[in-house]
């Protein structure tokens, strides 16, 4: 009895993540009714885009409320110029 709900489980975690798959891959007559066939894989890995997605947009939302201010600061042991340097003559 166990198992039944362990796999009742499972296969509502599949349905749930083959609902979410954006890169499901059309095709060109029907299969089983609907008109792109979408995996459990593809609605992980849609998922995890989703959650990047939001995470990046909040923090760059926390970042504009707080005005916090990010600056790049230039490294000393790089030397970037604009000057041209004809190359030595080895020979």
């Amino acid at each position: 009895m166990k198992e039944d709900s362990q796999k009742n489980k499972k296969s509502a975690i599949s349905r749930f993540l083959r609902k979410l798959d954006i890169y499901g891959k059309p095709i060109q007559l029907t299969f089983k009714g609907k008109e792109s066939f979408k995996t459990t894989f593809g609605g992980t890995v849609s998922l995890i885009l989703l959650l990047l997605l939001l995470s990046v947009a909040g923090y760059k939302l926390n970042d504009m409320i707080y005005k916090n201010l990010t600056v790049v600061k230039k490294n000393t042991l790089v030397s970037a110029s604009n000057s041209y340097v004809p190359p030595e003559m080895i020979s």
